[in-house]
């Protein structure tokens, strides 16, 4: 069992690294983009990018998590070029109408999302964002189940590298505003297909098989109501904002958003980006897989709350840092939601695997339907009352109410009992640190003796943990032995013999 924790830590960090330099730079950029633009550019943006994000999980969704699903599975392992090519074709022949629409009627498109015609640029080049999104996100599929992580995560960085360096010319030297970003947001995609091109080519076999796809797209045509009100739950409270509100609106909560998604950047990505090919390849050991399910749960659970109390309790400190005009300084008040609802999203992630195993496929997209039609309800209840906050609220309710379902539900179908007393004892110490934090370190204190009670108050949660009988006998024994060895070695030497034991596994 430890081996199949390793690997899940081992794979999920190297993801992780590559995903924490690429936020890193995406942070570093903040300021830069905050000090040319404003809120309302930000509004453009994030409405642009859930529009496309839903066109793009009807183009790829259903073959991309076909193909995880099967591209190990018994009788497929000998057909697997042959599968990548039908998927690629099916996605490629999808998206191109879209992409037609999209450039023919720009105008059209731009006033109906954004309220002006003015915008018919924007919508024209997001025509093309639509076509190189779809076809790079199949290649880097194929990376994610061949385990090859380096790759994928060299390929992502060099994308957004240049994407980056595009939008900082394009905006400082020719200040073209917002269109900046949106070139980044096309050129990001298309370098990423350029880098895979060769490497697509050779894991396909040019060969129309009905017959093998036809199971594969049975399985992920169904979950495409899950990827619809996944991506509805993340973003759909941009398009009730700007009913309710205005675009500035919608950038201020986008920026807040764009603040607490280092919790899914750094944690959440990497672990559903390699949970899939780690558990599917113990399937054949039931009782094992459902053992490793049911720790690395609780665990990963704890570790995801560590970094969001974090990231929460310093969320004030965040904002003003990035943030070079304080028209933005307003959405630090979402941030601690958010970044408990993305933990939450990253829970669910596990606590579902459960019920993929068991193929419960149309069970799990009426989980999500149902705390979708929730969130969006929720958002035209609550931001009327509280603005963005309320927004932000109808998100983090939404996301218990999912996880709440497919732990239920997982215990029904699968007979997989997670540890749902230790899940609600790091819930509850996490919730309790942070009402503390408000009344201890309020906004308009001390800067400095804000970040000292903060400091002091992260430090108490593992501490807290600790004395209210979270750890088990055998849990408090491990950690003193690497607290032990870590005395002996030091920081520097511990990490690395934790890094070389999990390559040797």
């Amino acid at each position: 069992m430890k081996t199949e924790h390793k690997r899940l830590i081992g794979k999920g960090a190297v993801y992780s690294v590559g995903s924490v330099l690429e936020k890193a730079l995406t942070v570093v950029l903040l300021p830069v983009y905050t000090r040319y633009l404003y809120p309302e550019a930000f509004g453009i943006i994030a409405i642009m990018l859930v529009t496309v994000g839903l066109i793009n999980k009807l183009l790829i969704a259903p073959e991309t998590m076909g193909l995880i699903r099967h591209y190990f599975a018994p009788g497929f392992e000998e057909k697997q070029k042959t599968l990548v090519f039908n998927l690629f074709l099916i996605i490629l022949l999808k998206t191109l109408p879209f992409t037609v629409l999209f450039f023919a009627f720009a105008g059209h498109i731009a006033g109906f999302l954004l309220g002006e015609e003015t915008y018919t640029g924007i919508i024209r080049i997001f025509a093309f964002v639509i076509l190189f999104q779809s076809v790079s996100g199949l290649g880097l599929t194929v990376l994610r189940m061949e385990e090859k992580a380096k790759s994928f995560i060299a390929v992502s960085i060099i994308g957004f590298l240049v994407s980056a360096a595009a939008v900082l010319v394009l905006l400082i030297g020719f200040n073209l505003g917002v269109t900046a970003l949106v070139w980044g947001y096309l050129i990001n995609p298309l370098v990423v297909f350029v880098l895979l091109l060769p490497y697509i080519m050779s894991k396909i076999k040019i060969r129309w098989d009905f017959d093998l796809i036809l199971p594969v797209l049975f399985y992920g045509y169904p979950l495409l109501v899950s990827a619809f009100s996944n991506m509805l739950i993340q973003a759909g409270d941009r398009y009730v904002l700007k009913a309710l509100g205005t675009l500035s609106m919608v950038g201020v909560y986008s920026f807040g958003y764009a603040v607490a998604s280092i919790v899914n950047v750094v944690l959440v990505v990497p672990l559903k980006q390699i949970n899939g090919p780690v558990i599917f390849k113990m399937e054949n050991d039931e009782e094992k897989l459902k053992k490793f399910l049911r720790d690395s749960t609780t665990y990963i659970y704890f570790v995801m709350m560590m970094f969001g109390l974090l990231l929460s309790l310093f969320s004030g400190e965040t904002i003003r840092i990035l943030a070079a005009k304080k028209e933005f300084w307003a959405g630090w008040v979402i941030v601690p939601i958010i970044v408990f609802s993305y933990v939450q999203h990253g829970l669910g992630a596990c606590v579902s695997n459960g019920l993929v195993l068991a193929k419960k496929t149309l069970l799990l997209s009426g989980m999500i339907l149902t705390a979708a039609v929730l969130n969006i309800g929720l958002n035209f209840l609550l931001i009327p009352v509280w603005g963005i906050v309320g927004a932000a609220l109808a998100t983090m309710i939404s996301y218990i109410v999912w996880n709440s379902l497919k732990i239920y539900f997982t215990d029904r179908y699968f007979g997989l009992k997670f540890q749902n007393g230790r899940l609600i004892h790091i819930t509850a110490a996490a919730a309790a640190v942070y009402m503390v934090s408000l009344f201890v370190a309020p906004e308009g204190n001390s800067q400095l003796l804000n970040i000292l009670w903060k400091c002091l108050l992260f430090v108490s949660f593992p501490v807290l943990m600790y004395f209210t009988g979270f750890f088990e006998k055998w849990e408090k024994e491990r950690l003193k032995a690497h607290y032990n060895s870590m005395r002996k070695t030091g920081l520097a030497g511990f990490i690395k013999e934790r890094i070389d034991s999990i390559k040797q596994s």
